[in-house]
């Protein structure tokens, strides 16, 4: 990689004359300043003509790493050995001591030396700097849309044709060409190389692949490689490694951060990566390479350049090495968890190595990594080794620039020794209340831009002069007080997050200093709930900036927000966990004037009073945990750049206000584009009113007709066009508006719907519930008429209408609905009926109702009506395609159980519940049958299950305790579920009546106890648990969790179940603050871990 050597040579010669300055001769200080002059053409030349480099790459990559290698590596020693008090540098004792390595340098700038006139004669041939700016213009214009010329579109087919026609293929080739000349000669070299790629039959992708990387401009393609180390990554921080990695430069107009995000921009344009997640304010969040051919490009092309290497499984250790010696530059490798070669950089060429990146889910005890062996080491992250530590000699690494580890919440003092890094991200291992402690040297790291961690205190700076004036981003800073003398020591700060915890004065902290941050574009500001009382009187001031406001549980007024809308950069705001008080927010005009995007999360706010104008560009707004609100303005749904309007369904009156929003926009959109005036179906004449956008500026009352005739079975139609200018200079619009293709539609049919085929039809309106087809049924005749073949018969509270009206629905009307849906229906066979409405009334009709599902061989039905009886036995028929049956709150007699189970040969669910008269229950030989839930069966007494080789889970809920259970040939079960909140004893029966067999198969068992005493239960346990079972779940009702814990260690004791070896999780439910908690047993932590509940909150219990 040329290019990339060429940058950071330049990059590297910086810092050396700013460490050396005033310790080296005139005479070495203008050779290194003359290989600085040289590095700067060949990366312009580079820049200007990608094309005419190709020949001298390999030369130029070996002479400018060699120069390289002879800087860095007596820089290092120079910075090593600074304590030593020699005035004299490493390179000027190099020259007297070590002549051999002072001519290697002097050799390496000769050669460059050569390259640069060989390089200056072929530039001027190729003409003047004017010529090379208007071709740049040239290339401009076709980024902006403008058609393409007649001359290249038979090279354009050409191209689409040697890539058969391949979208994604394509969309690399168009990539290619709007980077190229738009001439056609360019095109057809283009053609030529792509059509000669796909006679490669067996690797025509990869092939024509390749070009796009060929074609690329010479500061894109290390940037793209990149890709091959991490085929998905935040933008964020790949811009921070390929800062690290010398890829960007800094101008006066842009900084590097800016320079890589124009990167990424350029690969997304030319189609090479693809947008996984895009930001509130519509910037790129992350990327990913979608396409295996052009990852696999990536990783292959890394190797061939000597540029990446991903050490993994397939790796072996000795090819590993070899090729990492043979390497003559820089060498950027990522780790996986699979490869099994501890200390692998142990004996390796280390000094090629620049970056490392380590990928380790799980803990690997042997494995080691050597800091020795790579004293160059630019890019060390260890963000994905959550169980790795920080390697020792870390901290001599004085060329290190990005740093990302886990680690505790002491950091060493030697970390100022890392006088270049730019980037520093630390993660924890434990709680984030736990604030990680940093020394006072970092204060004297100059090159830091980026310092983020989960939480931390800032030292003081009491003896520290020079501020950090390079540093961008600082998260999360823990209790930081803003004070002019602190924000001086971080002038140029961009990205800003502040927490603070303490339950001192807010005054004390000096927030309304923040406007003395200049350069501030992000800011966010979280509190914790210590603060509830003391946030009355709290003062904020926030600079002009920013772009992005960010608080949480802060509680000012809603009058304060009138200051934050004068913010005029503003485009993004955050609001979370009562950021603002009060019942009311009436914003003003002149106000929010950039803002595109709106989050109000967790708030008492009532009434909300705007006006369109207040709100001129939002884009998106977001209401989640909003339940005071009354509803959305109607004024913010007139905003013309609204797109979206978010809620999270916790607030009926939002959702109805939103609704209207989304109707009267629809409408509004529809009037917009075209109003019907009239309709003569006698004349075939319809008449449009025009009100949209510019024409409102050209024209008033535009009226335009149609009038067609019908001669000799062909149309003619007529247009006429009345109108009146509101200017005298305004074009007429003829030919402005064309509604030809709307009005031959409008006339040949009377919908879009009538043409569809009858199958897609009846699957949309099966899609639709009872309540949405009927309203919809005026769209066509057909649509009325199909829906008597709907396959999926839903009849629930939902299905049937909204919630609030089937409350207070009649049983009657209820009743007649369902009735004249099933006496209207004409298909021959549904695969769906659903029968829920058992809180809406008793339904006596329940058994012709599912005699009449049977008769149209239905293969799924629920039904459950409340506490009816079946009498009479259903037809066999119908039962043989039933699959899935679910009968609840159904009294039948075990001779209609034995009846349904026996004529179901394809039956694969069946759910029987809330049956009191139901005694025996035998299920035999079903071969297809696969989940079977009988809960709540008060009455039953035995229960016998054998020859169910398919079943996979059976459940058992709440059934009488003295049911004898006989289980046997039933291979697969797996799960078994014995939950049961009255009885622990019924569940504890059960199982001891179960084979050995059946317990040894067990993956998943499911229990729940109450409170007995250890004797007690004992008298009911006379087996162990099985080893094999892989995991528990115990559910229970409790008044105290804690007490739950330790009763349920005793049951475990009981059944023999070592809490070390298997997975143990059980969850219950608070009965008094209705908080339901998942716990689970840590073997290492010593106790029980919530794992989660209601208020967010984790806790251990021991």
């Amino acid at each position: 990689m040329a290019y990339a050597a060429v940058v950071s040579l330049s990059q590297t010669i910086d810092i050396f004359l700013d460490y050396h300055q005033n310790s080296i001769s005139p005479q070495l200080k203008d050779a290194i300043t003359s290989l600085h002059k040289h590095s700067v053409f060949l990366q312009s030349f580079f820049d200007e003509f990608p094309h005419k480099t190709n020949p001298w790459e390999e030369i130029i990559n070996e002479a400018t790493y060699m120069a390289e290698r002879i800087i860095e590596l007596q820089l290092t020693d120079s910075l090593l050995e600074s304590s030593a008090g020699s005035s004299r540098s490493k390179l000027e004792q190099m020259r007297h001591q070590h002549p051999y390595g002072f001519n290697e340098l002097k050799r390496a700038t000769e050669q460059i030396q050569s390259i640069v006139d060989e390089l200056k004669g072929e530039r001027r041939v190729d003409g003047p700097d004017d010529e090379l700016i208007e071709i740049i213009s040239r290339l401009q214009k076709i980024f902006k849309g403008d058609p393409c010329p007649s001359q290249l579109v038979s090279a354009g087919k050409m191209i689409a044709r040697s890539c058969r026609w391949v979208p994604w293929l394509i969309e690399v080739v168009c990539g290619v060409l709007a980077a190229a000349d738009p001439t056609e000669a360019a095109w057809e070299d283009i053609s030529e190389n792509i059509r000669f790629a796909a006679f490669d039959y067996g690797n025509r992708h990869s092939r024509i692949l390749s070009l796009g990387y060929t074609y690329l401009p010479h500061h894109l393609r290390p940037c793209l490689l990149y890709l091959g180390i991490c085929r998905k990554i935040h933008v964020s921080k790949l811009v921070k490694i390929w800062a690290a990695e010398g890829f960007l430069n800094e101008t006066e107009c842009k900084s590097v951060e800016e320079t890589g995000e124009e990167y990424v921009q350029d690969l997304v344009r030319r189609n090479l990566v693809s947008v996984c997640s895009r930001k509130s304010n519509g910037r790129i969040k992350s990327i990913e390479i979608e396409d295996f051919f052009m990852f696999d490009l990536c990783v292959k092309q890394g190797r061939v350049d000597s540029f990446s290497f991903r050490v993994d499984s397939g790796f072996r250790s000795s090819n590993w090495l070899k090729e990492l010696k043979s390497c003559c530059g820089r060498v950027s490798c990522r780790i996986d968890e699979f490869y099994k070669c501890p200390n692998f950089l142990k004996g390796a060429y280390g000094s090629t190595i620049r970056t490392l990146m380590l990928y380790m889910s799980k803990s690997q005890p042997g494995f080691r990594l050597s800091m020795g062996n790579v004293r160059l080491l630019r890019i060390l992250d260890l963000s994905n080794a959550r169980h790795y530590d920080l390697p020792k000699g870390v901290f001599e690494l004085c060329h290190l620039r990005y740093l990302a580890f886990y680690c505790g919440f002491s950091i060493s003092k030697a970390i100022s020794n890392l006088v270049n890094l730019q980037t520093l991200i630390i993660c924890p291992r434990e709680s984030d209340s736990i604030f990680a402690e940093f020394p006072d040297g970092i204060w004297r790291m100059p090159q830091l831009r980026h310092l983020l961690v989960s939480s931390f205190k800032l030292p003081t700076h009491s003896y520290v002069t020079s501020a950090l004036v390079n540093l961008q981003t600082l998260s999360r800073v823990v209790n930081f007080i803003c004070s002019r003398e602190n924000l001086k020591m971080v002038p140029n700060l961009k990205k800003l997050t502040l927490f603070y915890s303490c339950r001192d004065m807010v005054e004390d902290y000096e927030l309304h200093s923040l406007i003395y941050l200049q350069n501030l574009e992000t800011l966010k500001i979280e509190m914790d709930w210590s603060f509830r009382e003391q946030l009355k009187s709290m003062r904020c001031a926030f600079p002009p900036t920013l772009h992005k406001l960010s608080l949480s549980s802060v509680r000012l007024g809603w009058d304060d927000m009138r200051t934050v809308g004068l913010l005029p950069n503003l485009q993004v705001l955050k609001l979370r966990k009562h950021a603002c008080t009060g019942d009311t927010w009436e914003t003003s005009e002149g106000g929010f004037s950039q803002l595109t995007y709106l989050l109000i999360d967790e708030s008492n706010l009532e009434n909300w009073l705007t006006q369109t104008s207040h709100f001129p560009k939002l884009r998106s707004l977001l209401l989640r945990c909003c339940l005071r609100l009354l509803e959305v303005p109607n004024d913010i749904g007139q905003v013309p750049s609204l797109e979206l309007i978010e809620l999270d369904g916790q607030n009926n009156s939002l959702l109805r206000s939103a609704n209207m929003i989304q109707k009267d926009r629809h409408n509004g959109k529809e009037q917009r584009s075209k109003q019907v005036i009239e309709v003569n179906d006698e004349k075939k004449q319809v008449k449009f009113k025009v009100i949209e956008g510019d024409v409102l500026k050209l024209y008033k009352n535009m009226v335009i007709s149609y009038d067609v005739e019908t001669k000799g079975g062909i149309d003619f139609a007529t247009r006429t066009i009345e109108y009146e200018l509101l200017k005298p200079d305004n074009p007429h619009p003829v030919g402005l508006l064309n509604f030809g293709l709307e009005l031959s539609i409008y006339m040949m049919h009377e919908d879009r719907i009538t043409d569809l085929p009858s199958d897609i039809l009846v699957s949309i309106i099966s899609r639709l519930t009872i309540h949405e087809a009927t309203s919809t049924s005026i769209l066509s005749s057909r649509w009325r008429h199909l829906h008597a073949y709907n396959t999926h018969l839903n009849f629930t509270k939902y299905a049937i209408g909204e919630m609030d009206r089937i409350i207070y629905r009649s049983q009657y009307d209820l009743d007649r609905v369902v009735n004249h849906v099933l006496n209207s229906h004409r298909g021959s066979r549904i695969k769906e009926f659903t029968f829920d409405l058992h809180r809406c009334g008793v339904f006596y009709e329940i058994e012709r109702y599912f005699e009449f599902a049977l008769t149209r061989k239905a293969e799924m039905i629920h039904i459950s009506p409340g506490r009816l009886t079946f009498h009479r036995l259903p037809d066999r028929n119908g039962l043989e395609c039933l699959k899935d049956l679910s009968l609840i709150s159904i009294e039948m007699t075990d001779q209609y159980f034995q009846f349904v189970v026996s004529n179901c040969p394809i039956l694969e669910c069946l759910t029987v519940k809330n049956c009191s008269k139901l005694e025996n229950v035998a299920i035999v030989g079903p071969s297809k049958l696969k989940r079977l839930n009988l809960s709540f069966l008060s009455g039953i007494r035995s229960m016998v299950i054998r020859n169910a080789i398919s079943l996979v889970s059976l459940t058992c809920f709440e059934c009488r305790r003295e049911c004898s259970v006989q289980l046997s040939n039933i291979p697969k079960l797996t799960k078994l579920n014995l939950r049961d909140s009255r009885y622990s004893r019924t569940q504890v029966e059960f199982i001891s009546q179960m084979p050995y067999c059946i317990r040894d198969q067990l993956q998943l068992l499911r229990l729940s106890y109450a409170y007995y005493s250890s004797s007690d239960l004992c008298k009911f346990v006379p087996w162990k648990m099985s080893d094999t079972t892989g995991e528990v779940e115990f559910d229970a009702k409790t008044y105290d969790h804690r007490r739950r814990c330790d009763l349920s260690e005793k049951y475990l004791e009981i059944l023999g179940y070592s809490k070390s070896k298997y997975n143990v999780t059980f969850s219950t439910k608070n009965v008094r603050q209705n908080v339901v908690y998942v716990m689970k047993w840590h073997p290492m932590m010593g106790g029980w871990a919530c794992l989660g509940h209601d208020n967010d909150d984790d806790s251990t219990i021991a």
